[in-house]
This record gives structure tokens, sequence and C-alpha cells, in this order.
């Protein structure tokens, strides 16, 4: 999603147009996308994997070692203004991180998803989570896809289209209406 920040879909100019007090970020891989993050708003990641050290301590992030969906409905997190998804790349994860970001964000949210086009026929990664958590890859594998599972949201949800792209691996942008 780096690649996204100020060109392609323009993270940094939807930061700047929502002014959230932070952004959650679902999927933070080695924190490319969250050092850029942290230029324009605190950050606050949900991400497997243990945050890198030239980020620890920053006093504007807050970094949960966690598989997203899980964390989210644990942590009872209200008033998100501003989200990305970069996690799982598959149907099933983000049927999950959707309907849990469509509790928790307030009525004028942008959620930002990335790798639209690298997996709209297709379900990605499919490795696992971690021994803790279930994980049903054959339901994965046979299930709906990215794009799938994106557009089912959006018919039975108030969250439209707001911005997208085809480029470096396409990304879109939905915004809560009504």
């Amino acid at each position: 999603m780096h690649k996204h920040f100020d060109k392609h879909l323009n993270v940094k100019e939807l930061i700047e147009e929502v002014g959230p007090l932070f952004v959650l970020e679902l999927g933070a891989g080695s924190g490319e996308n969250t050092r850029q993050l942290l230029t324009k708003t605190s950050v606050e990641v949900i991400s497997l994997g243990e945050c890198p050290e030239d980020l620890e301590n920053r006093i504007l992030l807050r970094w949960v070692n966690g598989i997203s969906y899980m964390v989210m409905e644990q942590r009872q997190l209200y008033d998100v203004q501003f989200a990305i998804v970069d996690t799982d790349h598959n149907g099933w994860t983000l049927d999950k991180e959707l309907i849990e970001l469509d509790r928790i964000c307030t009525n004028d949210a942008i959620i930002c998803i990335h790798d639209t086009e690298s997996f709209r026929e297709a379900n990605g990664f499919c490795n696992g989570y971690n021994e803790k958590a279930y994980y049903p890859k054959y339901d994965i594998i046979n299930g709906p896809t990215y794009s799938m599972a994106l557009n089912s949201f959006l018919l039975s949800h108030k969250w439209k289209i707001y911005r997208e792209t085809k480029e470096s691996c396409g990304a879109v942008a939905l915004k809560r209406y009504g």
C-alpha cells in the first residue's frame, strides 16, 4: 500500500480530506506504509508480526501483534475515521474485516483496500495465521474471491467506492454514505 501514499490512490490526500485522529492500519508488513502514515497522523496497527525496531517507542504509534478482525472484535474499538486493509488478500478474511470495520467506523469514514486488482479473480496467501487461530484453508481457496467479498459487502452495507485505481496492484477507497 505504500506506493499509494502520494500517488495512484493518494492516501495522503484522503487523510488530509478526512483529518482523522488516527489511522487504523490492518496489515503492516515491515512498516513501509506505517512510516508514511506517521508523517500525517497517529497510527494504530493490527498486524501479524512484531513492530520493526525503528518504529518501536514512537509516541504516535500503537502496534498490536494479532489477527485483524479478531483484535477489532475483542478490543471494542470505536470511532475509526480512516482504515487501511492490506492483510491476507482473500474473500473470507476481507469479509470478516469489513464487517468489523462497518461496526467501528464513523459515518464519514474511509476504508482503503489494497491489492484489489492482483486478487480480483483469486484468493491470495492462504498460509494460515498461527496455531491459535482458526483458518479454514479449504473454504478460503474455494470460497468467494477478494473482489466478490468486496462487492457483496458494498451491496449489503452503506458504503460506496469513493476512489479507485488499477495501478500498483490496484486499490479502492470506500466511503460510508447515508
